[in-house]
């Protein structure tokens, strides 16, 4: 298991016994300068994972090289394609944080989870929410903190801090765990 951190650093875990094996960025001069906020494991190559953070770099690590990143994209000032943005919630006119997003596997859709629990599906090429997973019966009472897709792309997990994960099936039918 892989985790990132307000640390500056991602860490390497052992899941079986609980203990760090490799520890990357740190007092290493090519980690992260502020949180680490995001990563994602290489699903052709599982030596290979990303992290990114505030510092407003991606970084591309070898899980055999902890002691330095791969290569370090800098900026986020690429050429902006759509925004997708929200109204207000109606009681108390401030608009909920983004925490979270994930792809469906052909990029049509994008699943946005935020601060109030919900969770929208955008039409990427329309920039139009098609569902708002949080306004079904039985959804999310908190924080939407994650989101995963299924590797068929048949199936959205969303974790919150009501301490629930929720799988959603784009069949129209769900599965509460």
């Amino acid at each position: 298991m892989i985790t990132g951190s307000g640390d500056q650093t991602c860490v390497l875990w052992d899941v079986t016994t609980g203990q760090r094996i490799s520890i990357f960025g740190g007092e290493f001069p090519s980690g992260h300068t502020a949180d680490v906020l995001s990563l994602s494991i290489n699903s052709l190559n599982t030596n290979m994972f990303v992290s990114g953070s505030c510092d407003t770099t991606v970084r591309l690590w070898d899980l055999r090289i902890a002691s330095r990143a791969v290569r370090t994209y800098h900026g986020h000032e690429g050429h902006q394609l759509q925004v997708y943005s929200r109204e207000p919630d109606r009681n108390d006119n401030e608009l909920p944080i983004v925490t979270s997003i994930a792809f469906s596997i052909s990029g049509r859709l994008l699943f946005a989870g935020y601060s109030n629990g919900d969770c929208y599906v955008w039409d990427t090429l329309l920039a139009e929410v098609v569902l708002n997973l949080g306004t079904l019966q039985n959804s999310h009472e908190g924080r939407i903190s994650c989101l995963g897709l299924s590797s068929d792309g048949s199936a959205l997990c969303t974790g919150s801090w009501d301490k629930n994960l929720k799988i959603w099936a784009f069949s129209g039918h769900r599965k509460i765990v």
